[in-house]
């Protein structure tokens, strides 16, 4: 989000009609939790492991933020899709921004790091 915000900010100073987006696909059973698993990086005996698993949206409908950030009409600058209930749900926007991912600092940081890396500024 901290570089959606960002950009979003960028291509608002300089009056763009591209706008920058994001989503998060809330709870989805993916193959990200089958690897995840494997790999270690969450515990097997993690107790909601199975709880997870099965109230977990399809990959498909966990796409749907994704879907909404790309193509909605409704589609603003800056705007942040997530599932309704937070795990799962109809897509909607996040109606306020996280105070640490619209930080300045954080922002100016990210910005500064990424010119460096593709050599590139908007």
């Amino acid at each position: 989000a901290v570089m959606t915000y960002a950009l979003a900010d960028k291509f608002s100073a300089k009056g763009s009609k591209v706008i920058s987006t994001s989503c998060e696909p809330g709870l989805a059973a993916t193959n990200l939790q089958v690897t995840s698993y494997a790999d270690g990086a969450i515990p097997s005996f993690f107790p909601l492991r199975w709880v997870a698993m099965l109230v977990a949206q399809s990959a498909e409908d966990g796409s749907l933020p994704l879907l909404s950030a790309m193509v909605s009409r409704d589609a603003a600058n800056g705007d942040f899709y997530v599932p309704k209930w937070s795990a799962f749900g109809s897509p909607v926007k996040l109606n306020k921004r996280e105070k640490l991912c619209d930080d300045e600092g954080s922002k100016r940081m990210l910005w500064e790091k990424s010119v460096l890396a593709t050599g590139k500024d908007v």
